[in-house]
Order: C-alpha cells, then structure tokens, then sequence
C-alpha cells in the first residue's frame, strides 16, 4: 500500500477518515510505502501533529531533500527505511546533518607511532555518590578504551573504593588534589546533596574541557548560580541529557521537547553556550552557533542502565585527546549508537558499549 494522504505541510491531526485510512493501513498487515512523509507526522520535527499516530511505514520515499523529522523521535518508527530521491534537482544545502565518520575526520585517521600515554590527555570522572559507584567505574572505563592516556576516578560516596578490579588501570583520586587533567566527566552516579554541589563548582572553575551527564545536569537546573558560572566559563563544555534532564534544564515537560527535540537541543545548547547531545531515538547534537546534527545509529538494545554513563565518558575520552570539540561530539554519540548496530534490540549492557565502539572507530581507521 503507498500512503499518499498528506506531506510535508500538514497543520492539524489527522482525524475523521484520514485517522480511520491511517489506522486501517497501520492494521492491514500490508507493507506499506510513504510518499515524502509518513502521514500526520512533522517533518520537521519528529513528533506525531497534535499528538495523534499517524501512519507507520516500511519504507518512507521522500522527495529533494531529507527531512529531519524522518530520523528522530517518533519519526524513526514512523518512517521505517528512508530513501531520498533528488528528482534530478539539487537542493540546497541546510544546517542540519545526518551524523557520518566523514563528519570527524580527525577522529577517523590512525594514531602516529612515535606516541605515548602523555601524549593523549588525562580524564578525571567525578561521580559515585552512595549507591552508586558503577555510574562511574563505566564511564571512566568508557574512557580509557576510546583512548585517553590516564583515567582517574573520584567516588565522592565512596571514598574507600580505590580499585576498579575489572579495569586496575583505573586510579582513585580525590578530585581537589590533581591538576593538569585535559577533561573532567562530572555527574555520573553523583548525587544531588551538598558534597554533589561542591564537585560540580569545582569542575565548572577550572580551566579543562567538561562533560556534565546525569545528576550533575540536575543541579544545574535546580541552581541558578552554578548555571552562570557555567554559561560564563571560556573552555570547552559538553552536556548530554535525556529528555527529562533537558526538560528540567528549559523549565518545560519532557513530552515539550519529544515534539521538538531539535529545537529543545538548539535551545539549550545556545543558553548555556555549550555543546548538547540530547540522547533518544536519532540523539541530536547542537552547538552554541546553531549548528545541529542528527545520529543515524543505535538500536533499542541501548535503553538499559548505565548505557549514558559510558557516552559521557567516550566524549570526555575524545575531548581529553585534544580533538575539536563538536568532532567529539559527533564522533563519540556515533560510535555510542554503532556499538549496538545489528545486535537486536535487547541483550546489550552498558560494559558491553565502549568495547564495541573502540572496534567501531578502529575499523574506521584500518579503512582510512
């Protein structure tokens, strides 16, 4: 069956007999091909028009250009199997993109041999409130396989954890005694209490790039003071929320910014004057000067426990190594969703990613 009901421009939801032709297509058990647009769904956007399902297809055909809306959010069931035909006239090229290795480059091309562990950046992960030292145990082990020369840990609950036995390689240290360090992950398993409070200060006023996840994200939606400094800071910052952590941060629900997820991520990330990944089906990437980009990989098999702490501590390993910053950003959140390429969609645990990804992005660089 081809759904031809409606494009690009609708306006209202579907109702009456477009939402009885839609619901009978969904049911028919056909296979079923869009023409530009799955039926009632926002191109632009990603969410269903007025909140109401429309048409799910196999395979969605759609004319000039992509549309955003195809490749995140609601859109991706939606839109099933994309594919763009041209019809012979080239369009001109907009601000948003389909993440590809191509788009980090730097990332994708083999070290040089003459190299050593100084020669690719510390990363310092602050996290591990009570209950919770695994956030960061993963994030830091995340870390040294996308190949940050030294990781260290600070368990801020736990003071007593100083061995990580899976990776020894790990080495425990209190955050305020170490300097020089090229990137701190920060809210991992953190906590939201006053010592949570005080690690995050302290990330925010030094000088190296940042990667702020988890509670970390909810203590600057909840203090107006710590958001300032960060919005005032000069070096690099990254967040990585989920939908409700964005949604805390904007002040709106995280239903608001599933209908607009890339203007949620555009929003954000010119506020606070950072990079933003916000993570879910076709994560966005946003930069401070508009910029935003759409990640194509990832499966199902993604949404388990700790799965976020292991992409904050990828991206703090690419920005420890000196790497341009919304490279980074497009090259960890790509690897991320390729660890669980052709897996399935369960099955997978968080230890299970950053190894994966590491075999990703070393065959991006065996290909050249």
């Amino acid at each position: 069956m081809v759904d031809a009901l409606f494009g690009i421009g609708l306006a209202r939801p579907l109702q009456g007999a477009f939402l009885d032709a839609a619901r009978w297509m969904n049911a028919h058990g056909a296979r079923v091909i869009a023409l530009d647009v799955p039926s009632g769904l926002d191109s632009d956007r990603g969410a269903w028009v007025g909140g109401v399902a429309g048409v799910l297809a196999d395979v969605t055909v759609t004319f000039l250009g992509d549309k955003p809306g195809l490749h995140t959010g609601a859109g991706i069931d939606a839109a099933g199997q994309v594919h763009v035909d041209g019809l012979g006239i080239v369009a001109p090229a907009g601000d948003l993109q389909l993440v590809a290795p191509g788009d980090f480059g730097d990332i994708a091309r083999p070290r040089g041999r003459d190299t050593h562990k100084g020669s690719f950046g510390s990363v310092l992960v602050i996290g591990g409130g009570p209950g919770m030292v695994g956030a960061p145990l993963l994030a830091a082990r995340a870390a040294l396989r996308l190949g940050a020369g030294r990781v260290y840990v600070d368990c801020i609950g736990a003071p007593e954890v100083r061995l990580d036995p899976v990776q020894p390689e790990l080495m425990f240290r209190p955050y305020g005694s170490l300097e020089g360090i090229e990137c701190a992950v920060v809210g991992c398993g953190l906590g939201t209490d006053a010592g949570a409070r005080a690690a995050l200060a302290w990330a925010i006023a030094r000088p190296h790039a940042l990667v702020i996840d988890a509670d970390a994200l909810n203590l600057l939606a909840a203090d107006a003071s710590l958001r300032e400094s960060l919005q005032r800071r000069q070096a690099i910052a990254a967040l990585t929320p989920h939908p409700l952590e964005a949604a805390r941060l904007l002040a709106i629900s995280a239903n608001e910014v599933q209908a607009d997820r890339i203007g949620a991520a555009r929003r954000l990330a010119m506020e606070i004057r950072a990079i933003m990944v916000l993570k879910g089906a076709g994560s966005v990437v946003a930069a401070p000067d508009g910029r935003v980009a759409i990640n194509p990989t990832g499966s199902p098999a993604l949404a388990t426990a700790g799965t976020g702490d292991v992409l904050a501590g990828m991206l703090g390993a690419l920005l420890a190594q000196g790497f341009d910053a919304w490279q980074s950003a497009l090259a960890a959140t790509w690897l991320h969703g390729a660890a669980a390429d052709g897996l399935g969609d369960i099955g997978l645990v968080a230890g299970d990613v950053a190894p994966r990804a590491a075999e990703a992005l070393r065959a991006l660089r065996e290909r050249g």
